[in-house]
This record gives C-alpha cells, sequence and structure tokens, in this order.
C-alpha cells in the first residue's frame, strides 16, 4: 500500500491536518487572541502590545498582581494540541501505508485529543483576559467603550481545531470501512 492506494477519507484528512496544523501554529505564535477595539490594544498567548509598546504577558500579569498560573495553563494545553495535531499527521501517514482499522481509530482518537486541549487552552485565553480586561476597569475607573473581543489569531487557532475536528470524524468513517 502507499499514498495512491489510500481512501478519499484519508486524502481529505491529510490536506485538512496540514492546512490545520498551519492555522494552529500561526493562531498559537502570534498575538492577536483578543483585542480592544476602543483602543490600539491586543494580546496573545506570549505578548500584550498597547499602541507602540510590546510587553511580556507574563510580566505585566506579575505587576498587576494577579496570579500567571492560567497563562501557563493555556500555553501549555494549545502546546499539548499542536503536539498532538503532529502525533495525528505521523499516525495519518503510519495508516496511508498499514491501512488497519487500528490506526484510523488511533488518528481519529489523537485528532479529538487535539481539539479538546486546543479549545480548552485558547478559550481560557481569551475568556481571562477579557475577564482581566473588565476588572481592570472597575478597578482603575476607566470606561470601556467596547468590550475587548477575540481576533484573529483566536480565529486561525479555532479554525485549525475545526479542521482536526473534521479529520476525527473522517478517520472515524474510515476505520468503519475496514474489515481489520
Amino acid at each position: 500500500m502507499g499514498i495512491k492506494d489510500t481512501s478519499l477519507f484519508w486524502k481529505v484528512g491529510i490536506c485538512l491536518q496540514a492546512f490545520g496544523l498551519l492555522f494552529a501554529i500561526i493562531g498559537f505564535a502570534t498575538n492577536h487572541m483578543v483585542q480592544r477595539t476602543d483602543f490600539d490594544w491586543h494580546s496573545g498567548l506570549w505578548k500584550l502590545y498597547s499602541k507602540d509598546t510590546a510587553m511580556d504577558i507574563e510580566v505585566l500579569i506579575k505587576n498587576v498582581g494577579d496570579n500567571v498560573d492560567w497563562v501557563r495553563a493555556a500555553r501549555a494545553m494549545t502546546g499539548i494540541s499542536l503536539g498532538f495535531n503532529l502525533t495525528t499527521i505521523g499516525l495519518s501517514l503510519v495508516g496511508a501505508f498499514y491501512p488497519t482499522k487500528m490506526a484510523s481509530l488511533a488518528a481519529a482518537a489523537t485528532a479529538a485529543v487535539s481539539v479538546a486541549f486546543g479549545v480548552i487552552g485558547s478559550a481560557v485565553c481569551v475568556a481571562k483576559t477579557v475577564a482581566d480586561v473588565k476588572e481592570s476597569a472597575k478597578k482603575y475607573k476607566f470606561r470601556l467603550l467596547h468590550d475587548p473581543i477575540p481576533d484573529w489569531s483566536y480565529g486561525l487557532f479555532m479554525g485549525g481545531q475545526l479542521a482536526y475536528c473534521v479529520v476525527a470524524v473522517l478517520h472515524f468513517v474510515d476505520s468503519r470501512s475496514r474489515s481489520r
């Protein structure tokens, strides 16, 4: 067996995995998870940009007296998600040369685990950032014209997770068509 002999599900799945991984890496690495539209401000897992100033997100959170554990947890979960993305690609390639029901199910399972870690990690980042901005506005008595909202990095990362969700379904359906 080889790549040319694989099922249509596998071929579509590997294309989705390539795009999903690319989107997830870009979303993970860039600092546009959350933005404020009323102020030149955006942040991600690594830095916060306010006007022309870039600040390390952990240092900033420590300076305002908050706990940085949520940032580390969000980074870890999204990083683990990327690891499972790569594992899914590896299992998919193994399944191309040794097509078995177990290979398809293993790829489906790792894709699903990747989605779970990625969605939770990125959602923690966005939700906690939005909550912290609102809390800071109350604490320091400044008025938010608009609430902070998810930005394009979050959208790309979640698009990658959606691709891997579809991959999980495709691998599961592919496993159902295999006799061994």
